[in-house]
Formats: structure tokens, C-alpha cells, sequence
């Protein structure tokens, strides 16, 4: 099941609140929800502990984490404009720049 952003914040308030009374990451993970490896649960805990409320937030503010724009343009013409070949070459023998 997909969360969105509010959902996924306050499973992520829930980790970082069980963790805080002592329950193991597993635990924690469980009962918030969140599909979350070992490092990254411990991660989030030791930033909320030194951050507070913020380190809950995902910091991109709906912005996509691709390339996009102007600086995909300068990197297209930048690498269109080196000696190496700026195309991907797939099994079936197309080439398309990427």
C-alpha cells in the first residue's frame, strides 16, 4: 500500500516515538507501517534526536529528484559535444540518447 506524504510523515513520528520508549526497530517498524531497513530506521532516530520535528520532513517539497530543465539541457549539450558516443546501445541494436 502506497502512503502519501502525511501518512508517510507520522509513520515515520511513529518509528522515531517507539524507538524513543525502548522498542526495537522491528517492532517500531511494525507498528507504524513503514517498509524501513535497519540503518535507515536507526538514521531517521539519530537525526530526529539531533534535529527534532525537522528530520521528519523529506526536504524535496514536492519537487522530483530527476534531472529536469535547464541543467538537463546543459548536460545533454555538454556530453552531445565530447568525443565519447552520448548514445545508449540496447540489445536489439537501437541507439537512443539518453
Amino acid at each position: 500500500m502506497q502512503m502519501d506524504k502525511e501518512q508517510y510523515g507520522k509513520a515515520k513520528a511513529c518509528l522515531v516515538s517507539c524507538m524513543q520508549e525502548g522498542y526495537s526497530w522491528q517492532v517500531a517498524k511494525a507498528v507504524a507501517g513503514l517498509q524501513i531497513s535497519q540503518s535507515s530506521a536507526y538514521r531517521l532516530w539519530r537525526a530526529f534526536r539531533q534535529c527534532g520535528e525537522a528530520a521528519l520532513s523529506d526536504k524535496r517539497h514536492g519537487h522530483p529528484s530527476k534531472l529536469r530543465g535547464a541543467a538537463r539541457a546543459f548536460l545533454a549539450r555538454t556530453v552531445s559535444a565530447s568525443s565519447s558516443n552520448p548514445f545508449i546501445h540496447y540489445p536489439d541494436g537501437t541507439a537512443r540518447a539518453f
